[in-house]
């Protein structure tokens, strides 16, 4: 058996092995050798001197030592080269888990600008909880293609119970509802999982990034009616069994701001003087580097905040204090919503239930459908940062008003009035 690699030199009594430098910058100088300090056998110089004879290379056989040498050599070159590449010690090679706390550690030092809320931290854990599931947790380097395709396979047989079909017991012969999990769930783990892989490749953890992001389901915005909408906000004011629930509502209503956004607004942010509110974005306020945005304090909105919740120039605190304030959930300490929903529903006086955050896409269609705001003051009410975001996830074509707009402009009368105008 020829030992790749493995000369003699004149003069030298020791095995040689030619090897490749990867990492040597100098392509002249890539090809090297080095001494094994391990004797030539007494067999293979007879190889040397038969092979003189017959003016042809020697087929050297080498010694159990050699091989061990070249064999442990060529395993040190290996690791060498990933050790540079990957900045890894495979000596304790890090895991998924590991690279994933450091990950952590690094994204939530208080004041940094890439410090992650710890709502966004619970969004990776899961990520990270289904990718494990997936594809087990194993040295973070050795992921490859293969295991996001696995991951894809993993969501597509996934089934969990929706929040309205947990039980904790079944009755014989019950069966349980499982629900798929959707394309915008797997989209939103896919890009977590994404932007993690970005990090371990900034941080020399891995070579490359093995996420792509996925398609994502085209789904129009679904504001809630805006007859329903005020027969809910009718049906809260003055219910003594959701005591506060019409001021945020209506708020929500008015302003097209987002829960959280409500549930942290300070009294002494309503200028009265100014008619301005200044309303804190508490989802993208860091990332923009402005932590509030200017809302109009127009006429409804004024008598709902000084004639209903009786709040006055000077007041401080926040404005909705009557709810507890969840940072990671903004939204569970009104849990008179989905009490409210299913009693209007089962009453037949609303066409289903809602969420509260459809609210915001309500706001942003009564102000372009009724109110005739164009949608780049509508872009600003909202406080997005771009005009697109706007309409693809916020404003609903209306049909029906659009059918009476052109009912009324294609009136034979209004045809023939409009062409003598022109002519």
């Amino acid at each position: 058996m020829k030992i790749r690699g493995l000369y003699t030199q004149k003069r030298s009594p020791f095995y040689w092995v030619r090897y490749y430098d990867k990492l040597e910058p100098d392509p002249k100088k890539k090809s090297k050798s080095i001494c094994s300090k391990i004797e030539i056998s007494s067999a293979d110089r007879r190889r040397i001197e038969e092979a003189a004879l017959q003016n042809t290379d020697p087929v050297l056989k080498g010694t159990p030592e050699v091989r061990a040498f070249v064999e442990a050599f060529r395993k040190g070159l290996h690791q060498v080269w990933v050790e540079s590449k990957v900045n890894l010690k495979m000596g304790c090679e890090m895991t998924l888990l590991e690279a994933y706390k450091n990950f952590k550690i690094a994204r939530t030092i208080p004041g940094k600008k890439d410090e992650l809320k710890q709502k966004t931290l619970l969004n990776y854990d899961k990520a990270i909880d289904h990718f494990t599931n997936a594809c087990g947790d194993k040295a973070v380097h050795l992921y490859t293609k293969n295991d996001f395709h696995d991951l894809l396979r993993y969501f597509e047989a996934y089934s969990f119970k929706s929040s309205t079909n947990r039980k904790t017991s079944l009755k014989p012969g019950e069966r349980v509802n499982l629900k798929d999990m959707t394309l915008t769930s797997r989209s939103i783990y896919i890009r977590t999982l994404k932007a993690l892989w970005n990090y371990f490749l900034t941080e020399g953890y891995v070579q490359s990034q093995i996420f792509e992001n996925i398609r994502v389901e085209e789904a129009d915005p679904e504001p809630i009616p805006l007859d329903d909408m005020w027969r809910i906000i009718n049906f809260l004011q003055g219910n003594s069994n959701y005591p506060n629930a019409y001021y945020v509502v209506k708020f929500l209503f008015l302003t097209g701001c987002r829960v959280s956004s409500a549930m942290v607004q300070l009294k002494e942010n309503i200028d009265f003087g100014e008619k301005i509110i200044r309303i804190q974005n508490v989802k993208t306020g860091k990332r923009k580097g402005r932590d509030t945005y200017q809302f109009p304090l127009y006429g409804e909105l004024e008598r709902l905040i000084r004639d209903e919740m009786k709040v006055s120039s000077g007041d401080s605190g926040r404005l909705f204090s009557h709810f507890n304030l969840n940072e990671l959930n903004y939204t569970a300490p009104l849990e008179f919503w989905t009490r409210a929903m299913k009693r209007l529903a089962r009453l037949g006086h609303i066409k289903k239930v809602y969420t509260l955050k459809q609210i915001r896409s309500t706001s942003a269609t009564y102000f372009i459908n009724n109110m005739k705001f164009d949608i780049y003051r509508v872009k600003k009410l909202l406080d997005h940062s771009d005009v697109k975001v706007t309409e693809k996830n916020y404003i609903q074509y209306n049909v029906d008003l659009v059918r009476q707009v052109l009912d009324e402009e294609m009136k034979m009368s209004k045809l023939i009035q409009n062409s003598i105008t022109e002519v």
